[in-house]
């Protein structure tokens, strides 16, 4: 277990930034893009959002709602990412498969896109998208949001007339039969999703018109209504030309917006696309979208794909904002989040540093390193530090390395305490049973705890170590082999440059599946080795 407990390293391992801009002599303009890209989704008031795998590739149901919104507020921002949003879909066209989950929703928003863009639809694409489509549709009529699956709403069979009527198709007379002779609306949106139904197959409308007045003279809107049903009664009032009613729902949508720009399902709740969406929608329907440039520049961040992604909340994270900022360093970039970035930083320093792990005190003190060219700005937090160290009792191997690293960066005193941390684990993981390849392992991991709190700038050279068993030990440990050999004297040139190669290669292809911050961080350093080797 003990064995274990170290190798579950390790929220990505960290080496700090030396002083001062670096340059890199190397190629970077495909991946520098993508991270201003990346940067601009994650950017909050305080920094930057913790980071979530694939969402930098954006969707077709938030890439709808969000160019829908656009449009509404400022056309020109969607002819502006056209060409990149053309390539967005046709990549998201690629990737449908009859075993997608919500496979109709994704044919419905794919169709849309096409139609609020204005791109004409190839021939294979429009057979691929109509297949997908029949394979959802049973021969009573029923259209279901995915194959095999049982759920059908009178939603899905608006979605499926639409997508048959945009390419002039003639809907199945199944799904007609079924509309005339099975259902029967109920609820406002089966009556509201009919019309819209009746109206796009120039049936005649007026009964469900009438239905319309009858419910809008006999429902009332709850007294805290979501935006949902806001936007429900909205179409409902405005279809029966009750106009006045439509304006004070419109005029309640001050109490749903928050700070960001954007909307939430109800007042004091994160914004989110949709709610956003409708908002917007209300607002654009009264010629009342005066004062959205904040909406504007919460939703115009496109993704790496050229589609959009989902409003994330403001959820500040120290990882994010190490990472981030490190990069900008690295880059010699700066941007309007610095200044955001180091108030944060200071303030969360300023608190009590019990909350924070050795791991992430050190990120907090490097990232206060990358946002200030004042080379003593540590020096008033460094009583504290050295406070935390003398009270810290962890267990942990790598995060006894952390409290090496901060006490050497704030010059703390404490190295006798972390060497008796550290003296108390290594024989426990060092018993009998250990391999060699994992003893030869930690005995370096401790040697550089050591050279940490000797506070020298000589690296630890290899020769005095087995370097295969080692490699050998962490062969699928990339975190691992990264601490250690980041702070090691290479003594094989040959060895070195084999796995700083395999290295770049995994870490071009995680950039290319997945861009994320803190792969680029460490794809940017390894470059730097190479260069400087």
């Amino acid at each position: 277990m003990r064995r274990i407990a170290f190798l579950i390293l390790i929220p990505l391992l960290i080496i700090g930034c030396s002083n001062g801009p670096r340059t890199l002599d190397i190629n970077l303009t495909d991946n520098i893009k993508k991270y201003h890209l990346v940067e601009n989704i994650y950017s909050t008031k305080d920094g930057y959002n913790l980071e979530i795998s694939n969402i930098e590739k954006g969707n077709l149901y938030a890439t709808y709602h969000t160019l829908s919104t656009l449009k509404m507020l400022d056309e020109n921002l969607v002819n502006k990412n056209k060409p990149k949003l053309t390539n967005f879909l046709e990549l998201s066209i690629q990737e449908l498969n009859i075993k997608d989950r919500q496979l109709n929703d994704k044919l419905f928003y794919t169709v849309s896109l096409f139609q609020l863009l204005k791109l004409e639809v190839s021939k294979s694409d429009k057979d691929k998208i109509l297949d997908l489509l029949n394979q959802l549709i049973n021969d009573k009529g029923q259209v279901f949001s995915e194959y095999q699956s049982d759920y059908t709403d009178i939603g899905l069979i608006y979605q499926a007339i639409h997508i048959f009527d945009y390419f002039n198709e003639v809907v199945p007379v199944e799904i007609i039969n079924n509309l005339k002779y099975n259902f029967t609306p109920v609820e406002l949106y089966e009556h509201l999703a009919l019309y819209k139904i009746y109206s796009i197959l120039n049936f005649d409308t007026k009964d469900i018109l009438n239905s319309l007045n009858d419910l809008a003279n006999s429902k009332v809107i709850s007294s805290n209504p979501d935006m949902i049903e806001l936007n429900l009664y909205f179409d409902l009032y405005q279809l029966t030309n009750l106009e006045l009613k439509a304006k004070q729902i419109v005029q309640t949508l001050s109490k749903y917006k928050n700070e960001d720009g954007g909307w939430g399902l109800v007042p004091n709740t994160d914004s989110d696309i949709l709610s956003t969406h409708f908002a917007v929608y209300m607002l654009s329907s009264m010629n009342n979208t005066s004062n959205t440039n904040d909406t504007i520049k919460l939703l115009n961040k496109p993704t790496t794909t050229g589609g959009f992604t989902y409003i994330l909340p403001e959820e500040t994270s120290i990882i994010s904002n190490f990472y981030f900022s490190s990069i900008n360093k690295i880059l010699n970039q700066k941007n309007e989040n610095n200044k955001n970035i180091l108030y944060y930083t200071k303030d969360r320093l300023n608190d009590d540093l019990e909350q924070n792990s050795p791991f992430e005190l050190y990120m907090l003190a490097q990232t206060l390193e990358n946002e200030t060219s004042n080379n003593d700005v540590l020096d008033e937090f460094s009583a504290d530090v050295r406070n935390y160290i003398e009270k810290n009792n962890t267990s942990s191997p790598i995060q006894i390395f952390y409290l090496s690293k901060l006490n050497k960066l704030f010059s703390s005193k404490q190295e006798k305490k972390i060497a008796n941390l550290l003296e108390k684990q290594v024989p426990l993981l060092l018993e009998e049973d250990s391999s060699e390849e994992f003893k030869e392992t930690i005995r370096l991991f401790s040697d550089i705890i050591e050279n940490n709190l000797i506070k020298t700038s000589q690296k630890i050279n290899l020769k005095d170590y087995d370097i295969k068993k080692i490699l050998q030990y962490l062969e699928n440990d990339e975190d691992l082999q990264y601490i250690l050999f980041s702070e090691v004297k290479w003594d094989n040139s040959k060895l070195q440059k084999s796995f700083l190669s395999k290295k770049i290669d995994n870490y071009e292809l995680e950039l290319e599946e997945s861009f994320s911050s803190q792969t680029f961080y460490k794809y940017l350093l390894i470059l730097e080795q190479v260069n400087g080797s």
